[in-house]
């Protein structure tokens, strides 16, 4: 249950970030990339929480009564149901939705400032993401269902293709929800993907899309406008530990 504390302890690290800075900005309006988002951000932390937590679930709290509540039985499904499946798709989906927001940005003749900001949000959320699934994987020593490494848990293209996702969503989501789906179902197919080239287990993917979803929305609540005032937390761990670094600049 080593590997179970440790994730759990990282999830609970994100989401205690998360609500400290929910209860510091409510309800916020901010314009992303010339759109006025204007939404109430609490309702969103639930979408990542549900996914992340559905993952630890499946990989530490399984029942062998039915085929899909294991990840054994779910891999088995989905192997025999798309045998031989060996495409790359999933390499280039997890970073489609940053390349598409950044073209929507030149459709649109968004100016530098925009392109600026948007940059430091994503940079922040890929930092966080990298670190929390590497620390992750690191901790709970997985094996892979193809057997090829113990790096299993959680799916880093799957953080990556619902941080892109989300990232998408947050800059043109509101004003084109079309293409806020376009971004999720990439990341889904991403997800999927993973499955069914047996690279991951179903716990690896809906672990990965929670974190690489919270991520962004963490990066988005730091670096909202603070009276000139900058906020920075990030996760850390040690071997034995895991902690937050705080940056405050007056």
């Amino acid at each position: 249950m080593k590997g179970f504390s440790g994730v759990v302890s990282w999830l609970l690290l994100l989401t205690m970030t998360a609500n400290a800075q929910l209860k510091s900005t409510g309800i916020y309006t901010e314009q992303y990339a010339g759109v006025n988002t204007g939404v109430k951000v609490s309702s969103g932390i639930w979408v990542p929480l549900t996914l992340a937590t559905a993952g630890i679930a499946l990989e530490y709290l399984s029942s062998d009564s039915r085929w899909w509540q294991n990840k054994y039985g779910i891999q088995s499904r989905a192997l025999n149901a798309f045998s031989g499946y060996n495409s790359q798709m999933d390499d280039y989906l997890q970073f489609a939705p940053i390349m598409l927001t950044f073209g929507l940005n030149a459709a649109y003749g968004s100016d530098m400032a925009v392109f600026k900001q948007q940059s430091k949000r994503l940079l922040l959320a890929e930092l966080v993401c990298l670190s929390t699934v590497n620390v992750l994987k690191w901790k709970t020593g997985q094996l892979r269902p193809d057997g090829s490494s113990a790096n299993s848990f959680p799916s880093g293209h799957t953080a990556q293709a619902f941080l892109a996702a989300r990232f998408l969503d947050k800059e043109y989501g509101e004003n084109m929800p079309w293409i806020r789906w376009l971004g999720y179902s990439m990341a889904t197919t991403t997800g999927v993907c993973r499955i069914i080239k047996n690279r991951h287990w179903a716990s690896d993917v809906l672990l990965g899309a929670g974190i690489g979803f919270l991520s962004v929305d963490l990066s988005y609540l730091i670096f909202r406008k603070r009276k000139g005032k900058k906020l920075v937390l990030l996760p850390s761990s040690t071997i034995d530990t895991y902690g937050v670094a705080v940056s405050y600049t007056f």
